[in-house]
């Protein structure tokens, strides 16, 4: 029997969908999300935790960043591989969505300048 996988949510400090609508790019970023070795991203803004649904700005694939809604849900069953590379072979490695336990809020602005946007 599978054990089922569960992220940890945003804290209730988090605002509410719409809550920071017209803020901009100075809207701060609550929590993060990321699959590591990939460089995919979920930066979390507003949590509606009735609905478990973040809206955020995520980068999945590098260079396409976008701001829009996701469930919880949605990333706790997504299943990934990465490679793995030594200097004989190459092995896929399985990896799942991690929370930051360590993010400090920040506004979006500071994070789409470190990404180089």
């Amino acid at each position: 029997m599978a054990t089922s996988y569960k992220l940890e949510r945003p804290d209730e400090k988090t605002p509410k969908l719409y809550e920071t609508e017209g803020l901009g790019d100075k809207a701060l970023v609550q929590a993060h999300y990321f699959v590591p070795g990939t460089g995919m991203d979920w930066y979390v803004i507003e949590y509606d935790a009735e609905n478990d649904i973040c809206f955020c700005w995520a980068e999945i694939i590098p260079g396409f960043g976008e701001y829009g809604y996701t469930f919880m849900k949605e990333m706790e069953d997504l299943d990934l591989e990465i490679p793995l590379v030594t200097s004989s072979e190459t092995s896929m490695f399985k990896v799942k969505i991690e929370h930051d336990k360590h993010w400090n809020p920040q506004p979006i602005r500071e994070i789409l300048k470190l990404r180089g946007l």
